[in-house]
């Protein structure tokens, strides 16, 4: 895991360890999680790590697409910016 240290605060590139925003918020492991218990455990530390869910950037999730400002057209997403949702 890497956490980068931006003006708005730490954002978490997650990239496998939170595939969606919505297994991340609601706590429930992705349905092809091979240990849960480890899954909801790196939930835990992304969530110590970053402070909230806002400065978690999941893996797979085009809601990332809906929360961050777009800087090129359908391209690419400011996500060391603050949330716009």
């Amino acid at each position: 895991m890497v956490c980068v240290d931006t003006d708005p605060g730490p954002v978490i590139p997650a990239s496998d360890a939170a595939v969606f925003y919505e297994t991340l918020e609601d706590g429930r492991p992705f349905p092809a999680a091979f240990h849960v218990g480890q899954e909801l455990a790196g939930y835990r530390k992304l969530l110590e790590l970053a402070g909230s869910v806002e400065h978690i950037v999941p893996g797979h999730d085009v809601a990332v697409m809906e929360r961050y400002p777009e800087v090129l057209d359908g391209i690419a997403w400011r996500v060391d910016l603050p949330p716009i949702r």
